[in-house]
Order: structure tokens, then sequence, then C-alpha cells
């Protein structure tokens, strides 16, 4: 589909290190249109299973989706630098101390209003470009009261 860019390849999960759960994220961000793609083209598979398949995982792919896979994807790969650096035989104690330190104090910066509104823009940017449902609110279902009931 893009003959000179780099081909990324989504993996089984499988793997619960940093490093699987970065690389899946990274790989659909950056690729969403691919996948999005896809999906719509198995939509009209002739094997009915894959296109149910294919059509429930697009209906949840909506500005929800998009802002859990940018929050996720900043958070595992912050995490994933941190753990790579820690598990390096050069590692004293003091610098594991500051390494840890400043990976909590830039998770708990991101844990505040302003950042959120970044993340809600930049989903909603996402879900415009690929016309993705923005629409996160859900509307209750009216429930009927059964005729026994109502007297």
């Amino acid at each position: 589909m893009y003959p000179h860019k780099r081909v990324l390849e989504l993996k089984r999960q499988l793997d619960t290190r940093w490093s699987s759960q970065v690389l899946a994220c990274g790989t659909v961000s950056k690729r969403c249109d691919v996948v999005l793609n896809v999906l719509q083209s198995l939509e009209d598979d002739e094997n009915r299973n894959r296109a149910t398949e294919a059509q429930s995982i697009l209906n949840g792919i909506d500005l929800k989706f998009v802002f859990c896979l940018l929050i996720c994807e900043d958070l595992l790969s912050q995490m994933k630098c941190a753990s790579d650096a820690l598990q390096s035989v050069n590692m004293s104690i003091t610098s594991a101390c500051d390494l840890v330190n400043t990976c909590i104090s830039e998770i708990t910066e991101r844990r505040c209003e302003e950042a959120c509104n970044k993340y809600v823009a930049y989903a909603m940017e996402i879900c415009e470009k690929y016309d993705l449902n923005t629409n996160v609110v859900q509307e209750k279902r009216k429930t009927k009261l059964s005729k026994r009931l109502q007297g």
C-alpha cells in the first residue's frame, strides 16, 4: 500500500513486555489509515464471520479509542525508556532512583486538564482526518415497562 515506507507489522499480543505493547500502539497509531482500509475491505469479505468481526472492530474505533491509544503510546514509550535504562548493567542505584523519580514526575504532569485537552484535540484531529465517530456520549436506551407492571 505504501511502497516507499518501511513495512510495519502488527504482532499477536502474547507478550506483556513494555516493548511489545509500545510497538503495537505505535504501529496502529502510525498506520491508522492502513488499519482502517484493511478493516473496510474485510467488511465486504465473503467469509461472514470475518466481515462481521471487521465491522465490529471498525465500530469500536472512535474518539475514545484514539484518545486511549495516544495516551497508552505516550506513557508506554516513556515507561519502556525507563525500563530499558534500569536494565543497564552500568546503572547505579542513585541514577535508578533519579530515573524513577523523573518518570513519576513526567507522568504526574500529564494528569492535568491541560494535558488531557491536548490529547483530546489531537485525537479529534485524527478522527476528523479518517472520518471516525467523535460522539462518545452514549444515549441511554429507553426502558419499556412491562405490560404486567403498567397495571
